[in-house]
């Protein structure tokens, strides 16, 4: 199965497109990190519960070593955010 790690601007399209139902029926695995999630509005996170209730769309927790990759590559490449980091290093880790 294909991976797909999203970043905090594609779920905000979809959600604003009222085509969120329509991306999550795609024959893909949805993979986010939660501080991607975390980006979101309350009223965007509120729209991705039922997809993450039955486990169509995934959120992973960046752990204390995550989080000091992220800073350390912050730090070396600022041009991108620690949300960016974390889905570059989400997709490392599912390969």
């Amino acid at each position: 199965m294909t991976i797909i790690v999203n970043d905090a601007n594609i779920l905000i399209d979809f959600i604003d497109l009222e085509l969120l139902h329509n991306f999550f029926c795609l024959d893909f695995s949805f993979y986010a990190t939660d501080l991607i999630v975390d980006e979101l509005r309350e009223d965007q996170q509120k729209a991705l519960e039922p997809f993450l209730s039955q486990g169509i769309f995934r959120v992973t927790s960046m752990g204390a070593i995550d989080l000091m990759e992220i800073q350390k590559l912050v730090l070396l490449y600022p041009r991108l955010s620690g949300q960016d980091y974390s889905a570059f290093l989400q997709a490392k880790q599912l390969d």
